[in-house]
């Protein structure tokens, strides 16, 4: 009995793991055209990066809502947090005019996806 009791709990504990690292990956994905666009940087990158962000964030508002059903407690709350900074708390109304208020936007932009991508590192 104790042996099917292991095996179901391994099997969930890695269908769970998977399923994390499945929408890990989906999340990363959403900010990669962002990501490009701040490494193609020409000098016009606030209003560029704004309108790609507004365009994209859909998408990454999606991502970030199935990857956070995969985790929990603590780091959860350092998740939403880092999500809340990057788009401006709201996301029914996302503030990106902050990225181009910033003395240097892309190294902002950055800070913050890294800070939101570094859970997707975690399996």
């Amino acid at each position: 009995m104790s042996v099917a009791c292991f095996t179901i709990a391994y099997n969930l504990w890695r269908s769970r793991r998977e399923k994390r690292i499945e929408t890990g990956k989906m999340l990363r994905a959403s900010f990669d055209y962002a990501i490009e666009t701040v490494k193609d940087y020409n000098g016009e990158l606030s209003t560029r990066l704004i309108k790609t962000l507004t365009e994209y964030f859909p998408i990454q508002r999606n991502a970030a809502h199935e990857f956070r059903l995969h985790i929990h407690g603590c780091e959860l709350r350092r998740f939403n947090k880092a999500w809340k900074e990057y788009h401006g708390n709201d996301e029914d109304n996302p503030n990106f005019t902050q990225y181009a208020l910033a003395d240097d936007p892309s190294s902002l932009f950055l800070q913050r996806i890294k800070a939101i991508l570094k859970f997707t590192e975690k399996t």
